[in-house]
C-alpha cells in the first residue's frame, strides 16, 4: 500500500473504535433497575426497624420534627399575636380615646358654657341695673334715681342719671323724684 493511498472506508460491520455496543447499555440498565430496586427493598428492611417508635433513629426524627414544628408554630404565633395585639390595641385606644376625648370635651364645653353665661349675665344683669344707658363714664359721680327692677335677679335699675358737672349745685326737686341743678353764678354767691 501506497502513502498516497485513501484509506478504506469501514464496511457496515465494522464499529468505528471506542464505539460501545447497544446491548451493553440495556443490560447495564437492567442490572441498575435490579439493584436499585434490590437496594429499596434491603434499605427498607434495614431501616424499618431501626425508625420503630422509641427506637433511637425514631426519637431523632421526631426531635428534629418536634425543633423545627416548635420554632415554625412559634413564628406563625407570634406573627399571628401581633397582628392580632395591634388589631385589639386600636380598637381599644379608639375606643378609649374616643370616651377621654368626649368626657373632655364635656368637660371643656361646660366650663365654656359657664364662663360665657356668667359674662352674659353679669352683662345683662348690669345692663338691667344700670337702667339700659350703654355707657357710663369711669370715676365720674352721677345722681342716679333708681326704682324696683323688673327681674328677679336684678332687684333695682337705675331709671334717670345725671352726671355731675364742677360748677354746678345739685338738688331735689319736682318733690324729691328728680336731680335738678344750678349753674353758681360768676361771682361765686347763690
Amino acid at each position: 500500500m501506497s502513502t498516497s493511498e485513501a484509506p478504506a472506508s469501514p464496511s457496515s460491520d465494522q464499529k468505528p473504535e471506542g464505539a460501545v455496543p447497544g446491548k451493553f447499555w440495556a443490560i447495564a440498565g437492567v442490572v441498575a433497575v435490579a439493584v436499585g430496586v434490590g437496594g429499596f427493598f434491603i434499605g427498607s428492611a434495614v431501616k424499618k426497624g431501626d425508625y420503630d417508635k422509641g427506637k433511637p433513629a425514631y426519637n431523632e426524627i421526631y426531635k428534629v420534627g418536634y425543633a423545627d414544628g416548635a420554632k415554625a408554630g412559634n413564628a406563625a404565633g407570634q406573627k399571628a399575636g401581633k397582628q392580632e395585639g395591634e388589631r385589639l390595641g386600636e380598637k381599644q385606644g379608639l375606643e378609649q380615646g374616643t370616651k377621654a376625648g368626649l368626657n373632655l370635651g364635656v368637660k371643656q364645653g361646660e366650663a365654656a358654657g359657664i364662663t360665657k353665661g356668667r359674662s352674659e349675665g353679669a352683662s345683662r344683669g348690669a345692663l338691667a341695673a344700670l337702667g339700659g344707658f350703654p355707657t357710663w363714664t369711669p370715676n365720674a359721680p352721677y345722681v342716679t334715681v333708681f326704682e324696683n327692677g323688673t327681674v328677679k335677679e336684678v332687684p333695682y335699675r337705675v331709671v334717670t342719671r345725671t352726671q355731675m358737672k364742677a360748677g354746678y349745685n345739685y338738688y331735689l326737686c319736682n318733690g324729691g323724684t328728680q336731680a335738678c341743678s344750678q349753674k353758681f353764678p360768676s361771682d361765686g354767691n347763690l
